[in-house]
């Protein structure tokens, strides 16, 4: 009797899968049952969907060649031949994206996006070296730019630097950030492939667990897995510090508090450096409501890092927003500064503290310096606009506000800022639009909404202002503003006057 050989069986059952899957999908998408997954894992082609059983199977070493495979026969977003290094990339082609990556860089020596297909290139084809050593300027350019993060993991992971792959693939996490290059994606999916692959006495479990918890941001349905692989990690030591922190990231997702801080407490106690843990467990405290151990816990992460800034701003937030304390806010974010004197989010957030504490003139030096640092966040124009309006320089305030809103024209709270501005001073018909587009921007309250109802009545509109009380009170049948102000707006129709 004659027996097809094993990898014809295996073809053909995956062949077999893809008909099934194919025939079912449009009824699964339209019933949610895969609404989990991101749609970078459906991709409209015969190898794109086989990609996704085989990543459904869990083969992500083979799924990736299907993926890359489906771009290669010119589907996707440039679709044929590779245009440039990223497509190359995606194709599965790093020679050729290695060749028009460096032909960019002759041309222009900083551009990033070149020298991270470079990188890419060199690491696919196993140049480790080469890759660190082009990516190495982007960690002083940009420190916190995930694409660089999600590289530089993956270059240590491929180079068994497990410690330093989990520290970058972390502050991406940490951010909650992913990688904007869809290649890296599949480069991700294609490592921890590799690396489950591996015997089990040279499995990185807590690497593992750490990548899964990435791709669990695309596939919720990877939680198990990160479970599964950090518990692993914790039998066999490793790294179980950062395996108890996955398990307590998952956790919390699931909102499981007690379990999440149960994991981070672990992980402190495994790793007692591991700032994370503490941030994530102050997290957990705040859920609780527990004050005294949420500002513990915030202060013990700034301890552990001092020069990282994530760290500084939950301990000021718990300072300012939950104990009140603004003067000992001040001296934390002080103590950073001296770290990193060119931190703009440090110098914003001394601004906003002394705004806090009415001293206008000291909040406008700060704002000022952090927008010398970074003139395009309009976070500082906001602070800078409040503190000038209350020194009465309206118009530099105008200006300040208006630069936010250029910068960020879906900026809310800008647009509200400024109308306060002017509501202050009493012009009304300048304000009225500003609260209008606030509004818009879903950034007011109701009670603010109510606001902008009595500006119409105070402007004369009163079929605005009639509108908008009545809109007010359905919604909140007690609220003052509108109880008092509606009959008389009522009174001033019915009189004739309108708008």
């Amino acid at each position: 009797m004659h027996t097809l050989p094993k990898q014809l069986l295996c073809s053909r059952r995956v062949l077999l899968v893809i008909v099934i899957l194919v025939a079912m999908l449009g009824g699964w998408l339209v019933r949610g049952q895969l609404h989990h997954m991101d749609r970078v894992f459906f991709q409209p082609s015969t190898r794109g969907y086989q990609g996704l059983v085989l990543y459904l199977l869990g083969d992500y070493r083979r799924a990736v060649t299907a993926y890359r495979s489906h771009f290669a026969q010119g589907f996707g977003a440039e679709g044929g031949h590779a245009a440039s290094a990223e497509q190359a990339l995606l194709q599965g082609d790093p020679v050729a994206a290695e060749a028009i990556a460096t032909q960019r860089l002759a041309l222009e020596p900083e551009d990033r996006e070149a020298q991270l297909d470079l990188a890419q290139s060199r690491l696919q084809l196993g140049n480790h070296p080469g890759a660190r050593t082009t990516v190495a300027p982007l960690a002083a350019q940009r420190p916190n730019d995930p694409d660089r993060l999600v590289l530089s993991s993956l270059i240590a992971a491929r180079a068994s630097e497990y410690d330093v792959a989990i520290r970058e693939i972390n502050h991406v996490l940490r951010d909650s950030e992913t990688a904007s290059r869809l290649s890296l994606f599949f480069l991700l999916l294609d490592t921890v492939g590799e690396l489950m692959d591996l015997e089990s006495s040279r499995r990185p479990y807590a690497l593992l667990s750490t990548y899964l918890r990435y791709l669990r941001i695309y596939d919720r349905s990877q939680g198990r897995a990160v479970i599964r692989y950090a518990e692993q990690a914790i039998a066999r030591n490793d790294y179980p510090g950062e395996a108890y922190l996955s398990l307590g990231v998952v956790y919390d997702k699931e909102e499981d508090i007690d379990r999440a801080l149960v994991a981070f407490i672990k992980a402190v106690e495994s790793q007692p450096d591991l700032a994370d843990a503490y941030w994530w467990a102050s997290i957990e405290y705040g859920k609780r409501g527990d004050m005294a151990n949420e500002f513990r816990m915030a202060k013990m992460a700034s301890h552990a890092q001092p020069g990282d800034n994530i760290y500084g701003e939950r301990l000021t937030y718990v300072l300012i927003e939950k104990l009140g304390d603004y003067r000992q806010a001040l001296q934390v974010v002080h103590e950073q500064l001296a770290i990193d004197q060119s931190s703009a989010s440090a110098l914003g957030r001394i601004g906003y503290l002394h705004s806090l504490l009415g001293e206008f003139h000291e909040a406008i030096t700060y704002y000022g310096n952090a927008i010398a640092l970074e003139p395009s966040d309009p976070r500082y124009y906001d602070g800078l606009g409040y503190s000038l309006g209350n020194l009465d320089r309206i118009t530099e305030a105008e200006v300040a506000f208006g630069t936010a809103i250029t910068l960020d024209p879906a900026r809310g709270s800008s647009h509200k800022s400024l109308a306060s501005l002017y509501d202050k001073k009493r012009r009304w018909s300048a304000a009225i639009p500003e609260y209008e587009a606030a509004f818009q921007l879903g950034a007011m309250t109701l009670n603010e909404y109510a606001r902008l109802c009595a500006l119409y009545h105070l402007a004369g509109q009163y079929d605005h202002a009639a509108r908008c009380f009545k809109e007010v009170l359905a919604r909140d049948p007690s609220n003052l503003q509108a109880q008092r102000m509606y009959p008389y707006t009522l009174k001033n129709l019915r009189g004739g006057v309108s708008s």
